[in-house]
């Protein structure tokens, strides 16, 4: 006996923001989280790597940004941890990202900041203690406090007011959210819009780097994928038709021979 089953949902195509959009939200931030656009869009890092980005990461010699680390939720805790994937990686950059970057840096100087590393419980063994020991970074974007981001509150607070102040997505409704037995606090309740997430910097990224028709396994490299073919299943939409030069080439290489 057969089993029916119910057709698997399409995946979304990733989709990548216009030079407006783009503008139009780092505007709308406040001036000291405005370079986590430029980070995610010049350079397709994800939002927590650009958390745990450090200012010793940046080699403006190279011009390249080495993604080494991200800031991450464990246990309702921040630790630092490796990228997703468990690898580092190295970025090339273009040199208005490093202008922006030492810009920023002179209007907000880098924060040291302590957190676990890899995980946030106890120890219970010395090989974990030396693993887990707290490090600290100088990291280019941190609270207003000094601290590292939450994601959670970052988006809320400044991500999605940006998303609405640039059109992108509607306006909050204002809901009664319960903080204790008999007490309630007014919060804002944006529309939901995961399409045009953080992810959405680093899918215009790639879709730039495809549309210069920079190779596929550079590309992945860059975006810290495990394996070209994952890349090329998420942005294949995004990569040009075929000019013909191949065709050329075929042409060249018959008549060689």
């Amino acid at each position: 006996q057969s089993t029916v089953r119910p057709p698997s949902i399409p995946e979304r195509s990733a989709r990548a923001w216009s030079k407006n959009r783009v503008v139009d939200v780092r505007s709308a931030l406040p001036d000291r989280y405005q370079i986590m656009v430029d980070l995610g869009v010049g350079a397709g890092l994800r939002q927590g790597e650009v958390f745990g980005l450090a200012e010793d990461d940046l080699d403006e010699a190279a011009g390249v940004i080495h993604v080494r680390r991200q800031v991450k939720r464990a246990r309702s805790a921040l630790i630092f941890a490796l990228p997703k994937g468990q690898k580092t990686r190295t970025v090339p950059v273009p040199p208005y990202l490093l202008r922006a970057l030492r810009a920023h840096l002179r209007d907000f100087p880098a924060r040291k900041v302590t957190l676990p590393w890899g995980h946030p419980g106890a120890p219970e063994t010395e090989k974990e203690e030396r693993e887990r020991a707290p490090r600290t970074f100088a990291l280019v974007v941190s609270g207003l406090r000094g601290g590292a981001l939450r994601r959670g509150t970052w988006d809320s607070r400044y991500w999605k007011p940006a998303l609405t102040a640039a059109g992108v997505i509607g306006e909050p409704t204002t809901i009664a959210s319960p903080v204790a037995s008999h007490r309630r606090r007014t919060v804002l309740k944006y529309p939901a819009s995961r399409e045009n997430g953080f992810h959405a910097l680093r899918h215009t990224f790639a879709s730039v780097q495809l549309d210069a028709r920079e190779p596929i396994v550079a590309v992945s490299k860059w975006l810290g994928h495990a394996d070209p073919s994952i890349t090329l299943r998420i942005y294949a939409h995004m990569m040009p038709e075929a000019d013909g030069r191949g065709r050329a080439a075929m042409q060249a290489w018959f008549e060689d021979h």
